[in-house]
């Protein structure tokens, strides 16, 4: 806003769009000077409408465009996909899983959006950051990106290669082709453009090399894992050996919440398995520091039955050693564990 008078509509305007579509926060921006300005009154803002729903495409052009997204992935001899927390949002894991096989497609996944399909299915490879993913995607001549936002961490700063068809489906216009440029953009809730779209897929009807590939370069990491795990553990304890062991030691339905630190990153690592959705519960995007153990206290309050582990560093944690106090007080049981090399080791890190 540029003037206090357009304070009341601006706010009106950011209620609307912080429910539309994909709900998020919407930032409004007011500068300095603003507040110092007085008004006499201000004028009554105009209710903006809430009922928008994105979820449901405009007919009149999604046909064309799905059919242009269905022969580009049929034709396609490598084609990988891409899935972000809007599949989980949909509750399309299933029809996620339909595409794969139909496909024969290696399924990777953002951070947010890990256990969408189990990461142990023999179509889903994991993280785009895992070991041998750049040689995947190398060889890939198309990707189908659904419900995801491309973010800084999951694709390295935008570092990672996609290939030229890139097929997006995505429920806010916004997004699509923000990151990364699309050969054809589906505007629409997963679910909805994925049931579409299945119908319209050519089922080759067997494994493509891709897949072997995939699971050949699994294969290649889980051996490096089980020959790191078999040595003793030195001191101090290695983190890669602290995840691996919580992994084991906790049931699958484990919620696990992370801090924005590098704590945070042993939980990307190969040899830390996600199997079931909305069990990483961390700040992809905005990597906050100070974030994990509030929101571990709001994930058990939440999910009471489920156990819920707070991994933290120690100068993250630091910063939150009074919700402690609220955790008592509330009496919600949060595993802690804390990884303390005695620095804020980002930063160390990057000076």
């Amino acid at each position: 806003v540029s003037s206090a008078g357009q304070i009341p509509a601006a706010l009106d305007q950011a209620f609307s769009l912080a429910v539309q579509g994909r709900p998020r926060p919407v930032q409004v921006l007011v500068p300095a000077n603003v507040w110092a300005e007085s008004v006499a009154s201000y004028p009554e803002a105009p209710r903006g409408s809430v009922s928008v729903d994105l979820s449901k495409p405009d007919l009149s052009d999604i046909n064309s465009k799905l059919r242009d997204a269905a022969n580009v992935l049929s034709r396609a001899r490598h084609p990988i996909i891409y899935a972000g927390c809007g599949v989980i949002n949909a509750n399309a894991s299933q029809l996620l899983r339909d595409v794969a096989a139909k496909l024969s497609a290696p399924v990777f996944t953002s951070v947010s959006a890990r256990g969408v399909i189990p990461e142990t299915d023999p179509l889903c490879f994991g993280l785009l950051t895992f070991q041998g993913a750049n040689e995947l995607l190398s060889e890939a001549d198309a990707c189908l990106a659904i419900g995801t936002c491309f973010s800084e961490i999951s694709t390295l700063t935008w570092a990672i290669k996609m290939p030229k068809d890139l097929i997006q489906i995505d429920i806010d216009p916004a997004e699509l082709g923000k990151n990364y440029p699309v050969k054809v953009g589906l505007l629409g809730d997963a679910k909805h453009v994925l049931s579409q779209l299945v119908p319209l897929l050519r089922d080759r009807g067997q494994e493509r090399e891709t897949l072997k590939q995939m699971q050949s370069v699994k294969q290649t990491w889980k051996a490096e894992i089980t020959e790191f795990m078999a040595k003793a553990p030195q001191q101090p304890v290695h983190p890669r050996w602290v995840v691996h062991k919580l992994r084991e030691l906790m049931p699958a339905e484990t919620i696990f919440v992370a801090d924005g630190t590098q704590a945070q990153f042993w939980l990307y690592d190969e040899a830390f398995t996600i199997t079931q959705p909305r069990t990483l519960v961390l700040s992809e995007v905005y990597q906050t520091m100070g974030y994990c153990f509030a929101a571990a206290i709001g994930a058990k309050l939440a999910a009471s039955a489920k156990p819920v582990v707070c991994i933290a560093g120690d100068g993250t944690f630091m910063m939150q050693l009074g919700e402690i106090a609220t955790a008592v007080a509330n009496r919600v049981p949060v595993i802690v564990v804390v990884l303390n090399n005695g620095h804020l080791n980002a930063i160390r890190h990057f000076q």
